[in-house]
């Protein structure tokens, strides 16, 4: 008897420039890529003799399963057991490790991993998928099959064919977008597993507008596509993993800006980042190799296009803001979503002295925000001559709270003239040990910890740092002490609800002039190693800019 086989197809690029985790969601499409590469796929299947196209209902899957039917003269049929599994994170937009990093209540949702706890069970998944290939294989025996599905379905589907454990990591499955596994059956018996990727050339070169895209590395043979000079990165370490190079210009999607950047900045997280240190960085940006090609955060530059539906912004804008999930901005051009952490510049501005008001006084705020300070009230702020630390003594100031303020004795006149009452020399004084009490301690630059400041707050004072601690204990410390009443942690990391009216916030404050941010030093992109030399060494001053164009 001839061979029966299974081709397990995964959809196309799906529309998505919000990065929503779409789940079961209706309405997600695929994008013009995602219609090129089921294209590819048709071509792919042109010579087999398929017998059937089955489909998971969900609108991605159908658009993907159609043209390869229409190939071989077939109606697609449909198949719920092919659905995408479910996931009690459907719907979070961005970038879903900050989300659940910013809900500890949530955490117990990850309490196992092999089940896995936050989501349909891989067995469950398997049982389904099972089913449906059975159910083919009986129906058209020796002949070909095509079920078109989802990552997580086809790929805990094929482990267990292969009688391998289910429990994996999501980025070490190897089922990549249109991509093909296929099951070659005798019988019951399997005997052979491929699998392919026809449709990959699609996500590369001039192929109509991707979504959601931040640059891509250029490819050999991509000399058709325009392109731009960007800091590039291929693996963690020190700042020599870092060099100017080429990539493809990116492609406004959906609901997206392209913008020309003109100055951006090298702060602590595009350090952290490419060092991963933390470790924890790598749970977001990829384990053994980073997946971003460009770093860089926040930005300042014009409106160079703008995507579908776009009705905030338009060619020519001078806009500025930060880009926390995608990064990117250490390039002559990226991509932003318009309802992101964006907004029109403060015309009184340059680029250069824009840029740095985003990020790092995005933190300050938050953090501010988290611990409902009050005017009148009394807050210390220790390393004041940060980026968060400059912009925090400004903002507390234009709040009209107290502020005291710590800095090396040579910055004093600067940290009193971003408006602290009272500043502390800490390479004289111990902070810790200052007689008076406080409402809040904001450790800008996260080097002491809530049981060292403790002993500052008043009976129901807070603590809050820019960073996750000492043995990452900060979180842990934000949900434990408000059980005793009292003084408390709060960790604050910044809530993206309404990104855009936090950046409209800002630009109001520069405007006024209660805001300025306070700039060290100014490099060329072609001296990135250079300013990322300098701010590693600890001893800049308010920020590092970085003049691209």
């Amino acid at each position: 008897m001839p061979e029966t086989v299974v081709h397990l197809v995964r959809h196309g690029q799906v529309e998505n420039p919000r990065r929503v985790l779409y789940g079961r969601l209706p309405g997600y499409h695929l994008s013009h890529r995602g219609q090129a590469q089921a294209t590819l796929l048709a071509g792919h299947f042109a010579n087999t003799p398929v017998a059937a196209v089955v489909a998971s209902p969900l609108e991605r899957a159908q658009q993907t399963a159609t043209p390869i039917a229409a190939a071989h003269g077939l109606e697609v049929r449909t198949d719920l057991r092919l659905i995408e599994t479910s996931n009690v994170f459907e719907g979070v937009a961005g970038n879903v490790a900050w989300y659940i990093l910013r809900h500890p209540r949530i955490w117990w949702k990850l309490r196992d991993l092999r089940t896995p706890s936050w989501g349909e069970r891989n067995v469950d998944m398997v049982e389904r998928v099972h089913a449906v290939v059975d159910a083919v294989r009986a129906e058209f025996q020796g002949r070909h099959v095509v079920l078109v599905s989802h990552q997580a379905p086809i790929w805990v589907a094929r482990l267990a064919f292969e009688r391998r454990r289910l429990t994996h990591l999501p980025g070490r499955r190897r089922c990549t977008l249109a991509s093909v596994t296929t099951l070659a059956f005798d019988g019951d018996t399997l005997t052979g597993v491929n699998y392919a990727e026809p449709a990959a050339s699609a996500l590369l070169g001039p192929v109509p507008p991707m979504s959601g895209g931040g640059p891509s590395r250029r490819p050999p043979d991509a000399g058709r596509s325009p392109s731009m000079k960007a800091a590039v990165w291929d693996r963690y370490g020190p700042p020599e993993v870092v060099r100017v190079g080429e990539l493809d210009k990116p492609v406004p999607g959906d609901g997206e800006l392209l913008v020309k950047v003109h100055a951006t900045t090298v702060n602590r997280t595009d350090c952290g980042v490419r060092a991963a240190k933390p470790f924890l960085y790598r749970l977001f940006v990829g384990l053994r190799r980073p997946r971003l090609a460009v770093l860089g955060n926040e930005f300042a530059g014009e409106v160079e296009a703008v995507g579908g539906g776009v009705s905030s912004f338009r060619p020519a804008d001078r806009v500025f803001g930060f880009s926390p999930n995608r990064f990117g901005a250490h390039a002559e051009y990226l991509t932003v979503p318009e309802r992101g952490p964006v907004a029109t510049m403060p015309a009184s501005l340059s680029f250069e002295e824009a840029a740095p008001g985003t990020e790092g006084t995005h933190y300050a705020l938050s953090m501010i925000r988290s611990a409902g300070v009050q005017p009148g009230q009394d807050v210390l702020v220790n390393g004041a001559t940060g980026a968060i630390g400059s912009a925090a003594v400004q903002l507390l100031a234009h709040l009209g709270a107290r502020v005291t303020a710590t800095c090396a004795a040579a910055h004093k006149d600067l940290v009193a003239g971003l408006g602290a009452n009272r500043v502390v020399d800490y390479t004289v004084e111990d902070f810790t040990r200052d007689p008076q009490a406080y409402d809040l301690v904001l450790d800008a630059v996260a080097k002491s910890s809530f049981a060292r400041c403790r002993r500052l707050l008043r009976p129901h004072g807070i603590y809050v740092s820019s960073d996750l601690g000492p043995l990452s204990q900060n979180p842990v410390m934000a949900l434990v002490t408000p059980l005793f009443g009292g003084r408390r942690v709060r960790f604050a990391i910044p809530a993206q609800r309404d990104p855009a009216a936090v950046m409209r916030y800002l630009k109001d404050l520069m405007e006024s002039g209660a805001f300025k941010p306070v700039i060290d030093r100014r490099y060329s992109l072609d001296q990135i190693v250079e300013a990322y030399r300098y701010v590693e060494t600890g001893q800049k001053i308010g920020n590092v800019v970085i003049t691209v164009g």
